[in-house]
């Protein structure tokens, strides 16, 4: 009996001996502290004090991030040379990439994910030199309505063609052009792109970062032992130990997309003059909401104003900053000088002439409850030309 007890006794201590993971804990307040990490409750993380003893629950929306200082990174077993991006912005570092059509397959370091293939937006099969690189992005960026295969043609050049991408194995790519099926070789392909315009992004919370490099954008976390499941904002989900997150960043969660919002009033003085009178025209020109592109990263939609005028918006408790950026982003060659402004009630908080193109001017503005924020574009002409301005990601932080 003595020695039953004697061992249970061992196998209490080495239950109590068990090391926690360590969390350093930035608040919204920018007050900074170390804790054990215990889990997520809800819509709240515990942490305990291992020197008193006490625990302490925390609301996610007074947390910025959440950086796992025990946490440390380890060689790779495989090279991750594939990068796989979901809709919504989440990126993984992967060593395979499959697809039946139906789903995909994606081996990683987090292990083999299951995805269906409506929530990827592209694949990049392998690392991209310096001159490469920018024809990637312009592909995979554009507006089709069709997937997209990305040909390597040369060192420094590359090629796409639109069809319809079917199953995808370690050595070809079934693709459907023009009602004619072949099979491309993956060796020839830098990468692919899923066209897909029915999936619904949910509400974004933050993103969560591990030791493969991977970046999770996340809708809700929840945690049960060691393992920490993270919902998508693509409506996936994925599962990873604890001891393999680095940080989570809350911030994404306690901000507000102007896009998501419904201005109190907008103005909008069209490009041309309309030949015959349209119902709702208005609603065609001045600020209009825009999906984010795809690109590595979080990306959140943005505000477009199709001609000049301008959108009021109430900013709401809690709100103390904007931030984002603007610039003249014409659809075409053609465009005019512009003036954009940032105004809170009358007050003008920030203004810029706009006379190149695609010369992104970064923003960060204090900004006050209840007020009203108004965002104006101007023409500097009297017969404006594609003076579209771009009010790229503009969010309230709190």
């Amino acid at each position: 009996m003595n020695k039953v007890l004697w061992l249970t006794g061992l196998s209490l201590l080495a239950v109590q001996a068990a090391p926690r993971s360590t969390v350093e804990v930035t608040e919204t307040n920018q007050a900074t502290f170390r804790a054990d990490f215990v889990g997520f409750r809800g819509d709240s993380l515990e942490v305990l004090n291992a020197l008193s003893g006490v625990s302490r629950k925390i609301p996610f929306e007074s947390i910025l991030r959440l950086r796992f200082t025990t946490t440390k990174s380890a060689p790779p077993k495989t090279e991750a040379a594939m990068v796989v991006e979901l809709r919504g912005g989440s990126r993984i570092f992967a060593s395979d990439f499959t697809s039946d059509g139906k789903n995909v397959t994606i081996a990683s370091g987090s292990g083999s994910l299951v995805f269906a293939s409506k929530t990827v937006s592209t694949c990049l099969f392998g690392k991209l030199s310096a001159e490469l690189l920018p024809q990637w992005t312009s592909f995979v960026e554009s507006q089709v309505s069709s997937d997209m295969l990305v040909l390597a043609r040369s060192d420094d050049s590359l090629d796409k063609i639109e069809g319809l991408i079917g199953k995808v194995t370690s050595e070809f790519v079934a693709f459907d052009v023009d009602g004619q099926s072949v099979e491309a070789p993956r060796e020839k392909l830098a990468g692919i792109k899923y066209f897909s315009s029915d999936v619904a992004l949910l509400p974004l919370a933050g993103v969560v970062r591990d030791v493969h490099r991977n970046e999770w954008i996340i809708s809700s976390i929840t945690s049960e032992g060691g393992a920490c499941t993270l919902k998508l904002n693509c409506g996936e989900s994925v599962t990873l130990r604890v001891s393999d997150i680095t940080e989570i960043d809350l911030s994404y969660g306690n901000s507000r997309y102007i896009a998501d919002m419904e201005p109190i009033e907008r103005t909008s003085l069209p490009r041309f003059e309309l030949a015959i009178e349209l119902a709702d025209a208005a609603r065609l020109f001045g600020a209009r909401r825009t999906e984010p592109t795809s690109g590595p990263g979080l990306k959140g939609p943005s505000v477009e104003f199709i001609g000049a005028g301008s959108a009021t918006y109430r900013v709401p408790a809690g709100f103390t900053k904007l931030v984002g950026s603007v610039e003249l982003k014409p659809g075409g060659q053609a465009f005019m000088a512009c003036r954009a402004a940032v105004m809170l009630e009358n007050k003008v908080l920030w203004e810029h002439n706009f006379e190149a193109t695609r010369q992104p001017q970064e923003i960060s503005l204090a900004v006050e409850s209840d007020k009203r924020l108004r965002l104006v574009v101007e023409s500097k002409a009297d017969h404006p030309l594609g003076d579209i301005i771009l009010w790229n990601q503009l969010r309230l932080l709190k």
